[in-house]
């Protein structure tokens, strides 16, 4: 039987993803979408029209999802195909990793998703925060998706601000979310212990290195690592264990 949380999550992901579907149905299938001639075949087009869109797995809109909008379809196609590929990243289907959620990101980014009908990008954008919930709830071993680190490096690249993400993460209630908070915490430290623009990587843009930094050595998060550490350290890999006890004695909170 499914805990209250459990539940909670299961029916949101139901209605964000038939929510979906609703908004981007007046995006039909496009036979005769633009492609480069060079990159893309008739073929490759009519196959991925021969079944519903409910029905298309992970590998079938693979090579889709890597061309889209630079040498396959139009911002329309690129909407057509939206709901299911974020239903797959929501339930968790694609086990072979034919989709990659970065790759999504970089799509929304180069397709300025934030200039869409306002219902497009409130509907995208609850989409994102409940895989963001759903990631965190589950620990960090059954994930078949990215990392939170991962997903955060991802949403730097269509999202403006952490600060919706963040949010979440000190809301959620339970073990994973602090098992995930551990491996961020241990995998970012060394490089957000220094406040020196020159060394903040591409993949954290649009100011948001500054924040995320800010948040992880606040008082407030570095209380959460130090219970994490003293409490339930049994319940971690004992490397991860190790890690965070070294940096935590490392590291101060900056305010």
């Amino acid at each position: 039987m499914m805990s209250r949380p459990d539940q909670e999550l299961e029916a949101a992901r139901a209605e964000i993803i038939a929510r979906l579907y609703r908004t981007f149905a007046a995006y039909p299938f496009r036979r005769q979408m633009w492609v480069c001639p060079h990159c893309v075949t008739p073929e490759e087009i009519a196959r991925l029209g021969r079944v519903p869109l409910e029905q298309l797995s992970g590998s079938d809109l693979q090579r889709y999802a890597w061309k889209a909008l630079t040498t396959w379809g139009e911002v329309v196609d690129f909407k057509h195909f939206l709901p299911r590929w974020l239903e797959i990243i929501l339930r968790g289907q694609d086990d072979g990793f034919a989709l990659e959620f970065s790759q999504l990101a970089a799509k929304l980014d180069y397709g300025q998703w934030r200039t869409w009908p306002h219902a497009e990008q409130e509907a995208v954008e609850t989409a994102l925060l409940l895989c963001w919930r759903l990631l965190l709830a589950q620990p960090p071993a059954t994930l078949v998706w990215e990392t939170a680190a991962d997903f955060l490096r991802a949403m730097a690249q269509c999202w403006e601000s952490p600060a919706p993400f963040l949010r979440l993460w000190e809301e959620a209630v339970g073990f994973p979310p602090l098992y995930h908070l551990a491996l961020f915490f241990v995998g970012e430290s060394p490089g957000l212990a220094e406040p020196v623009e020159e060394v903040w990587p591409e993949a954290w843009r649009r100011g948001q290195w500054p924040l995320l930094r800010a948040w992880l050595f606040s008082p407030s998060t570095y209380d959460r690592l130090m219970a994490l550490s003293r409490q339930r350290r049994q319940e971690l890999p004992a490397e991860l264990a190790e890690a965070l006890s070294f940096f935590l004695n490392q590291r101060r909170p900056l305010f």
